[in-house]
């Protein structure tokens, strides 16, 4: 039995022995996003035993939990209206659907999770889509709002556990198209720039192809090694080849980069795990072909070089 201290400490009995923090955090507080209880882990906002720890561990009778995050602030915010036709759209953008998995092929502009400038996110739509679960899918990674391109969202709890443990350990491979100004020198190369996170610099390594330059633009193929906040954003411009329409990066490169839109596109993931091998595949956007039309590179020949990659690991 756990016993519960006070509302924010536990001491953990059999009932939880052998279990994962995270989702002994779910049980407990079910008011709380999956995605909210990572941040909390994260952020040390939950020791056990006084120490902090991550979303893997697994729990030990006896072990003493302290949860220092305020639910209470977390939950009186009002859920967002979900209007019909908002549910109607989102689900258009569904790929692939089984009993564990939803893959979205999300559009540039619509926020993955909620924030201070969110009026409303696909974590808010998620509720609307459990397709006769009683549970609402859960979110196990994120893209941000301008990035187009695949989502993957766990439809029960241990498969949310399950995603999350191949990305931590990197057996996703993901790999990414864009548009960068300039022309890097090289053709095919490694990105190995630290990236700053909480005030301590963090190993980030982006392989990249350059699969077509005209016009001062480059069509680049990027699979990221790391997944770092931003990494594909920050890369590209700290070797002075920012991502075209992105301004929040690239502002030393503004009039050169201005653009109605953003291209960055999330445009295939594999599982590199024996028992779950899947594969998906985003098509762009529509502006984001007709620029590959205007490059005289389409669709099918960017499908022939997603293992270029490989080869030059």
């Amino acid at each position: 039995m756990t016993n519960n201290l006070n509302e924010n400490e536990w001491t953990i009995g059999a009932d939880f022995n052998d279990k994962r923090i995270d989702y002994f955090l779910k049980k407990k507080l079910p008011s709380l996003s999956f995605p909210i209880i990572c941040k909390i882990i994260r952020k040390g906002q939950l020791k056990v035993n006084g120490k902090k720890t991550n979303n893997s561990y697994f729990l030990k009778i006896g072990d003493r939990i302290k949860l220092y995050f305020n639910i209470l602030i977390s939950t009186k915010k009002p859920s967002p209206h979900v209007n019909d036709s908002l549910i109607t759209e989102v689900k258009s953008w569904i790929i692939f659907k089984n009993k564990n998995l939803i893959v979205f092929n999300k559009p540039s502009g619509f926020a993955v999770q909620g924030g201070s400038r969110i009026k409303i996110s696909l974590d808010d739509v998620l509720e609307h889509l459990k397709f006769r679960n009683t549970n609402k899918p859960k979110l196990v990674h994120r893209i941000d709002k301008d990035t187009s391109g695949l989502l993957l969202v766990a439809r029960n709890l241990e498969y949310a556990q399950f995603l999350t443990k191949l990305f931590r350990k990197r057996n996703v491979e993901k790999n990414y198209l864009l548009l960068v100004h300039g022309f890097p020198e090289i053709k095919d190369g490694l990105i190995d720039t630290p990236i700053k996170i909480n005030n301590k610099d963090q190993k980030s390594l982006t392989l990249f192809s350059i699969l077509r330059t005209r016009k001062k633009i480059s069509l680049v193929l990027a699979h990221p090694i790391t997944g770092r906040k931003n990494q594909l954003r920050r890369h590209f411009s700290s070797i002075g080849h920012p991502i075209i329409g992105d301004e929040k990066f690239g502002f030393s490169f503004k009039k050169q980069i201005k653009n109605p839109h953003f291209f960055l596109h999330s445009l295939s993931l594999k599982f590199n795990e024996k028992l779950n091998n899947h594969s998906f595949f985003a098509s762009p956007p529509i502006y984001f072909e007709k620029k590959l039309e205007e490059m005289n590179y389409p669709i099918s020949k960017i499908k022939l070089n997603l293992n270029q990659i490989k080869r030059n690991k």
